[in-house]
């Protein structure tokens, strides 16, 4: 079956997403770069009502912050989920890991989240990935976020299906392995400040790389 793409890409504003689902219901993938949305009312009225929607780009929308109360008045978890978006990107979006965190239920059949150019700097020192998260996801993306310490991003070897971790352009000076990571394939480590070969001989340990 043929793919439906709709790219809508720098326009001054796009209104009234309440109407996708008549608009464009058999959507699979939509490119929104740059459209001024500004809240995540936004991006759960397109994945609840885009059920076919697989590829969502949000890419420089900055939305307002939220915390916990957001989702009390909300529906149920299951009701916010898609399961079939895969691909979600969230690039330069200025957001920190507090935001992701507070995603992450909504997210659940992600297979690839692209974070580039955020503020995920703070991770695995502030946060625990929750049990049961991501099971499905295979590539997740960091680039750009300023995250100068390898052990920040100890907490993703908890998930199962990572196959590839994107780490390029940061400013990590030491790779230290723990046991984890089972499925990582790919590690990019580029444009970051790695300082010794010992840091380079420590990838060795990781079992599929």
């Amino acid at each position: 079956e043929q793919s439906f793409y709709v790219k809508i890409c720098k326009s001054t504003r796009l209104e009234n997403s309440a109407n996708c689902n008549k608009l464009i219901p058999k959507c699979q993938h939509l490119y929104l770069d740059k459209n001024l949305l500004s809240s995540w009312d936004d991006f759960f009225m397109i994945t609840s009502q885009l059920l076919h929607l697989h590829t969502l780009n949000l890419t420089n929308n900055i939305f307002s912050r939220i915390d916990s109360s957001y989702f009390t008045c909300k529906s149920s978890v299951a009701k916010l989920v898609n399961p079939h978006l895969k691909v979600l990107v969230l690039i330069g979006m200025r957001l920190d890991w507090s935001q992701v965190e507070l995603l992450m239920p909504y997210l659940t059949y992600l297979e690839e989240l692209h974070l580039c150019r955020n503020q995920c700097s703070v991770i695995s020192s502030a946060y625990t990935l929750p049990k049961g998260v991501w099971n499905e996801l295979k590539y997740l993306n960091l680039e750009s976020n300023g995250i100068s310490d390898w052990e920040e991003v100890q907490e993703f070897r908890k998930l199962k299906s990572l196959e590839r971790l994107g780490l390029g352009m940061n400013q990590i000076a030491k790779v230290t392995f723990r046991p984890g990571f089972r499925q990582l394939v790919t590690l990019d480590l580029y444009d970051n400040v790695i300082e010794e070969w010992a840091s380079v001989n420590q990838i060795n340990e990781f079992n599929e790389i």
